[in-house]
């Protein structure tokens, strides 16, 4: 070799004369200026071996002596992607073959960000030789693995993202991809949890990919169900995202249903059953879904109605419940589900109040046929032994409902009355709160009026003046006054007991419920103003001098009234206001006023001057100490921000104002309330700001159950809107189908709902 060429670069004639690692190394850790930590060097480098004129032999040699000496290392943290591209059209095979070696290695031997940027090198190295030299791409992915396992978070999900976008790309063969689906099933039995989420993620995309064939979709379908079958990741997660999307072809989410209904009857473990039935659930409310499918569904479902496992019955007739609450199932399907609910009442007392409590739900639904609302009654009527208080509760609810026959109703109040008397005092308090349910709807008929009004009058006079019987009376009192039947004469009798009842002392539940039924009181049409006043000033009172926070919730649900007298509404606000600016108040007392607060500017009752004061106190209430009060605030803020009663200026201030308690920081919970306040002010505009959407979408996984559930809700208003768009769109999505089985109901409901929107939207 001409000696011209070692005289070019020193890296050059360590390569070739096969000098020692110990002197490549001496080289590259010299002088910058003369070695390879600029893109200057890199380009000597790359013309040098152009020069050297080395064989195909020599060059992967070459390539093994610099990779072993380090050099790859030093040079991938300090040259741009684009070098690195020109770098790969000159020598693809080289390149690959000292990424391989490096990946092998583990990139143990380098800093983390070096290692993060080797992942995406990794990812450009593939993509580049995948067509000419499959089999060099093959093993670079395989080099790939060991990054799965580095100890940098980071750099697991680089990894994860990376395999992905491989996969993904238009030019990539079938054979390829299902290689590198099976490398992403392998991340799916990781003992590292973001790597199980990044995996099943991953694969969730790619099943949706327009560019996968059926067997590559089959064959993903099919890692993922064998992960879900040995409960290896959030498998499910990724299999009711596909089942959800509008994109999946109707064959691959028949394969996804049969896969779950199989995992419902041979999966021994009974989470992987109850992991099966939240995806069921939540593919069963998608739009993209057929009558056939949903009924496959269901009558899987029904299967795990009869689990050996109590907590798989139980969830499977949850789910049942809500799938038969939906407008798009048929009655012949909400038959098949009853005939389940009847069947839970033979069993333990556990799963009969869940198929109680279901039968309650199914019954109350307005879109009910006839016969079933009466057999529901029926079962009921017979059932209730044993789950009295459970029974109590699902007759009131069923016997409110405005459209229900007036026999069937009668029976129920007869049912109810015989409760009314029962030994135990639980059973006996349901049917109170029922009674007072029933007795609220408006064409109730004088007959069924008059026996309500004799069975409530009957347990406020005779029961007892003991710890039970003083709660009987205050429920009673409720039912009787709040409804307006209670007789006129006795209504000072009411409120008086009640008010003597609210500063009981060592009986909180009591004290919270007699609050609540004054509140209940306080909003009849037929109190008038003068003891409407008197409710408004005891309950105040049991507010500031005894904490009694239920009572700021009550004076939130009068202020937000219409039968409430407009002067007597703006005493309320102006009082929580004061409330919540009072910093000498406890900090729940506080937290309690900003909720009301926030309800009451939810309904649109402030104007004026009162809404500008209390617009004030709120802008304020958003930099308290406790942080409660900082998200029920910014919450409020966001309905009050869109007021009629609000000129430009104010508003400008108020999304100013909820814009940098976001951009602050802090408390997620807190961000999320502002997040979703500025969602709804910005909504419609060009002003919609991405960073506050991301930020809401990103949140539906965080930890806080509260911010879950902000932001949820928030997402729901957006997704009506028809805000979201594009690759945001798609995001907010997938992790709203996450949302939807989560554990707590409330984050599940609003998720399941938000959900409807984002299609109803499309």
């Amino acid at each position: 070799m001409p000696r011209c060429c070692v005289a070019r670069t020193a890296l050059v004639a360590a390569f070739v004369l096969h000098e020692s690692v110990a002197a490549a190394r001496r080289t590259m850790g010299g002088d910058p200026a003369v070695g390879l930590a600029t893109e200057a060097s890199l380009a000597r480098y790359t013309g040098g071996l152009k020069l050297a004129r080395l064989d195909a032999a020599d060059i992967p040699r070459a390539f093994a002596a610099f990779c072993d000496a380090g050099g790859l290392a030093l040079l991938i943290g300090k040259v741009s992607r684009d070098s690195w591209a020109s770098l790969m059209a000159e020598c693809p095979v080289g390149h690959t073959l000292a990424v391989k070696a490096l990946l092998e290695s583990g990139l143990k031997h380098i800093d983390i960000a070096t290692r993060q940027s080797a992942v995406a090198l990794s990812e450009d190295v593939v993509m580049a030789t995948v067509v000419a030299q499959p089999r060099l791409a093959f093993d670079c992915v395989v080099g790939m693995r060991q990054t799965l396992t580095d100890s940098d978070a980071d750099v697991r999900k680089r990894s994860v993202k990376a395999l992905q976008a491989i996969a993904s790309a238009v030019f990539v063969d079938s054979d390829f991809r299902e290689f590198i689906v099976d490398e992403l099933a392998v991340g799916l039995r990781s003992d590292m949890p973001e790597v199980r989420m990044e995996s099943a993620r991953s694969l969730g995309k790619l099943g949706l990919a327009s560019t996968f064939g059926h067997s590559t979709r089959a064959l993903i379908i099919e890692r993922l169900a064998e992960a879900l079958h040995n409960g290896d990741g959030p498998a499910h997660v990724s299999l009711a995202t596909m089942g959800f999307s509008h994109e999946l072809d109707i064959h691959a989410r028949e394969l996804i249903i049969e896969t779950l209904a199989e995992a419902l009857v041979k999966a021994a473990s009974a989470g992987v059953r109850e992991s099966s039935i939240e995806v069921l659930e939540t593919i069963a409310f998608s739009h993209a879904i057929g009558d056939r499918s949903r009924s496959h569904i269901v009558r899987s479902l029904t299967w795990a109605a009869h689990d050996h496992d109590a907590n798989v019955r139980r969830s499977a007739l949850r789910a049942l419940t809500r799938i038969a609450r939906a407008d798009a199932i048929d009655n012949s399907l909400r038959e098949h589900i009853f005939e389940s609910l009847m069947h839970a009442l033979h069993d333990d007392r556990h799963v009969r109040i869940e198929s109680v409590m279901a039968l309650a739900k199914v019954g109350s639904a307005d879109n009910l046929c006839y016969p079933l609302r009466r057999r529901i009654i029926d079962q009921l009527l017979q059932f209730a032994d044993g789950v009295g208080m459970a029974a109590a509760h699902a007759l009131g609810r069923i016997g409110s409902v405005d459209v229900l026959d007036a026999l069937l109703r009668e029976r129920i109040v007869k049912k109810l009355r015989h409760m009314s008397s029962d030994r135990d005092a639980g059973v006996r308090e349901e049917a109170i709160l029922a009674l007072g349910k029933v007795v609220a709807v408006a064409d109730l008929g004088d007959r069924l009026r008059m026996l309500i009004l004799e069975i409530l009058m009957q347990a406020f006079d005779g029961a007892g003046s003991d710890e039970e019987g003083n709660l009987l009376r205050v429920l009673a009192a409720g039912a009787l006054f709040g409804s307006g039947i209670g007789p006129a004469d006795r209504l000072e009798d009411a409120v008086r007991f009640l008010s003597g009842t609210l500063g009981a002392q060592g009986d909180d539940y009591l004290v919270a419920q007699s609050a609540q039924e004054l509140g209940k009181i306080g909003l009849a049409d037929a109190i008038g103003d003068r003891s409407r006043g008197l409710i408004v000033e005891r309950l105040f009172r049991a507010l500031l001098d005894d904490g009694v926070i239920v009572a700021a919730e009550a004076l939130g649900k009068m202020a937000s009234s219409a039968s409430v007298d407009r002067e007597l509404c703006e005493r309320i606000i102006e009082g929580l206001a004061e409330v919540l600016s009072g910093r000498e108040h406890h900090g729940a007392v506080r937290i309690a006023s900003a909720a009301a607060l926030e309800d009451i500017a939810a309904h649109g009752v402030l104007d004026g001057h009162v809404h500008l004061a209390c617009t004030g106190q709120l802008m304020q209430g958003v930099s308290d100490e406790e942080q409660e009060v900082r998200a029920a605030s910014a919450r409020a803020l966001g309905y009050l921000g869109n007021s009629a009663a609000i000129d430009g200026r104010r508003r400008e201030q108020v999304v100013e104002r909820l814009r940098s308690v976001f951009a602050e920081g802090g408390s997620k919970f807190v961000r999320a309330a502002a997040a979703g306040s500025l969602a709804k002010l910005e909504r419609g505009s060009e002003q919609t700001s991405e960073d506050v959407v991301l930020f809401l979408v990103l949140a539906l996984s965080d930890g806080d159950v509260r911010v879950r559930l902000t932001s949820a809700q928030a997402l729901a208003q957006l997704g009506s809107e028809g805000i979201l768009l594009g690759d945001l769109r798609a995001l907010a999505i997938e992790r709203l189908t996450e949302a939807a089985m989560d554990i707590v109901h409330q984050v599940k409901k609003a998720a399941t709902g938000a959900l409807w929107e984002f299609q109803n939207e499309a």
